[in-house]
């Protein structure tokens, strides 16, 4: 039931931005440029869906190759 309202609101939400989209970015063109960076940001998390961060505790390991130093600095005949 929760995840229905949710959804319904974020819909309308939409709508709302959408519907006044041309005014939206006319106001956004008079902010500063951090100011129009954390109006975006403020209001993306309304439209776009949220991330959840994920913990591993797999560990990973990387091979490097060997490489002969002599062979990549080999003088030239």
């Amino acid at each position: 039931m929760q995840d229905e309202k949710t959804s319904g609101i974020r819909e309308r939400f939409q709508s709302i931005l959408n519907e006044n989209l041309e005014q939206l970015t006319k106001d956004l063109q008079t902010l500063e440029p951090k100011d129009r960076i954390k109006f975006l940001l403020d209001i993306s998390r309304f439209v776009l869906p949220t991330l959840k961060s994920i913990e591993s505790k797999e560990s990973l390991t990387v091979e490097q190759p060997f490489f002969d130093i002599t062979t990549i600095y080999r003088k030239k005949d």
